[in-house]
């Protein structure tokens, strides 16, 4: 027999073993579609243990400060540190998801958060406590852009907004769940134990995240063909200046608007639940009631991508449905801390801390959809890592000025309004300047002029 010669099976075999090697590609579609909800699902779990870890302190704030002696400017400081931290981590990673997968980065990072929360179970010292909130910062710094980096890999942009909402959402899941349950733990078995559980709860979320993540096909044919937006077409298989896209309007007021959201969002978790004792709560009732405003945030996180979509399906612009109704909620946060000091009842007061620190967290979601819209995909990485690193420069500020201010007033209450005042007046700009500058359209069409093709890359 020559070496050309070849020995065809006949058709029903040939036929058989197609059958037996390739899957049809609806059941491949299907299987793809389990696997990404798959990882939406343990994405939206770790963004629950990630504010689950921010909270802790705030939720253990008095018996730390009376078992270590230390004020409320150390307090704030502490969460500060933190946040330093995570400004710190958070462009490196960013950038570094554009070369290495994100599977193996959330693995180190969670393995990490153990690592930082394992030696405040052991050992109560505010040294002990520095080291640990500085560690868990630097390893928690890159969990939004990451997440949403690996989420977004495998959907189209119709979907991201959904996707993204219901990654946040996990955020205030999180608070909604640790806040009573912590506070019982705290109550029980003292405040270190709290730090021991979410210790534990990191270690397990990585060992699950081994079995079940995976990368996804990111910027691939099947998905980059069903994306029917009007901006993301445009830059696809590009590659933009990075200059270029930081000196979009819609780039900088999702900053200006992350900025405010991050210094809200350390507010609460440092803050409110002492803030809420000063009104006469129990440290049970505080538990409970500081879940409140992340209730509301959990809703919103759902109930802004589900509307989004609707209105792009019928051909409203991003500018409208990403830009003006998200910078109306943020006014009307601002509104709320603007009508507080001249509030009496700790009923209706609770009412407007619920609204002024809940409705304003829309950004949240809304910031990552939008800077997606006008950043190529392999470019997302860098992109959301530095958009979350300026952004939590509003988180290293925020828990230190109202230590500052709690400790110069002649009472709390005095101290808690000059804060929210300062607050509102930052959440008016962001506002503003969200309405008047997040328009993803105009600005994707700019920069696919300065776009220049790129090759395939084999990281995702």
């Amino acid at each position: 027999m020559s070496a050309q010669t070849q020995i065809k099976p006949p058709p029903d075999v040939a036929v058989a073993t197609t059958l037996h090697t390739a899957a049809p590609p609806s059941t491949t579609r299907r299987a793809s579609r389990r696997r990404a909800w798959a990882i939406v699902f343990m994405l939206f779990v770790l963004m629950m243990i990630n504010f689950a870890d921010k909270a802790v302190l705030g939720l253990a704030v008095a018996p730390i400060s009376a078992e270590l002696g230390i004020s409320n400017t150390q307090v704030g400081a502490l969460q500060s540190l933190f946040f330093a931290f995570f400004v710190v981590s958070a462009v490196g990673a960013g950038f570094l998801a554009n070369r290495v997968q994100c599977r193996w980065i959330l693995v180190v990072m969670t393995l990490l958060w153990t690592l930082s929360m394992a030696p405040v179970a052991a050992v109560a010292s505010y040294g002990v406590l520095i080291a640990s909130r500085s560690l868990l910062g630097f390893a928690e710094g890159p969990t939004i852009p990451i997440t949403q980096h690996a989420a977004f890999k495998w959907f189209d942009n119709r979907e991201r907004n959904l996707v993204a909402g219901i990654i946040q959402s996990g955020a205030a899941v999180g608070v909604i769940v640790a806040s009573p349950v912590l506070t019982w733990i705290i109550v029980t078995h003292g405040w270190q134990a709290g730090f021991g559980v979410l210790a534990v709860a990191s270690l397990v979320w990585a060992l699950v995240w081994l079995v079940i993540g995976r990368e996804g096909p990111s910027d691939a044919r099947e998905v980059a063909e069903k994306d029917t937006s009007r901006s993301i077409p445009l830059l696809e298989g590009r590659s933009v200046p990075f200059r270029s896209i930081l000196t979009t309007g819609t780039w900088i007021a999702c900053v200006l608007a992350g900025f405010v959201v991050q210094w809200n969002s350390a507010l609460m978790t440092t803050w409110l639940p002492k803030y809420l004792t000063s009104l006469g709560y129990t440290p049970s009732q505080t538990g409970v009631l500081n879940t409140l405003p992340w209730i509301v945030i959990g809703v919103i996180f759902l109930a802004q991508p589900t509307l989004s979509r609707y209105l792009a399906g019928r051909g409203i612009s991003s500018r409208v449905h990403r830009g003006y109704l998200p910078a109306a909620m943020v006014l009307l946060s601002a509104a709320a801390l603007f009508a507080f000091p001249y509030v009496g009842s700790p009923t209706a007061k609770l009412a407007l801390i619920t609204v002024a620190f809940s409705f304003c967290m829309v950004m949240a979601v809304v910031m990552v959809a939008v800077a997606a819209e006008i950043t190529p995909t392999r470019q997302r990485g860098g992109v959301f890592g530095l958009m979350s690193a300026l952004a939590t420069l509003g988180a290293v500020i925020s828990p230190t000025v109202a230590g500052w201010f709690l400790d110069g007033a002649a009472n709390p209450i005095d101290g808690f309004n000059q804060t929210f005042l300062l607050t509102a007046s930052l959440l008016l700009i962001a506002g503003v300047g969200a309405a008047l500058l997040i328009r993803p359209e105009r600005d994707a069409a700019r920069l696919a002029s300065l776009a220049r093709p790129i090759a395939e890359s084999t990281t995702r």
